[in-house]
């Protein structure tokens, strides 16, 4: 669950929440990553992945860094992040080798 500064992971046993991070800016999206251990969420201008593992703490990872985001997919493979944004005076869909 995420709303526009905060990400969460919801237990659907027991119903309640854990906060996964909390952000200075808005998120934009939210997606769990393939593999179930990480989650990659999108703000206007950048990507990041995060780590759900909090046994020491979570390691957040800037995957991109581009101009107005409109959305992003991570392939079943998780191999590719596919975004739809803006680089420069160029716009349209992008892909990063994860």
């Amino acid at each position: 669950m995420w709303n526009d500064f905060e990400i969460y992971v919801l237990d659907p046993d027991n119903g309640t929440l854990q906060l996964v991070t909390r952000l200075g800016t808005a998120v934009t999206g939210a997606a769990w990553h393939p593999s179930g251990r990480d989650l990659i969420y999108s703000t206007n201008d950048s990507i990041s992945a995060i780590e759900l593992d909090d046994r020491d703490e979570r390691n957040n990872f800037e995957l991109t860094r581009l101009t107005g985001i409109k959305g992003f997919y991570v392939d079943q493979s998780a191999e590719t992040l596919l975004l739809i944004g803006a680089a420069g005076s160029r716009k349209g869909i992008f892909e990063r080798d994860l």
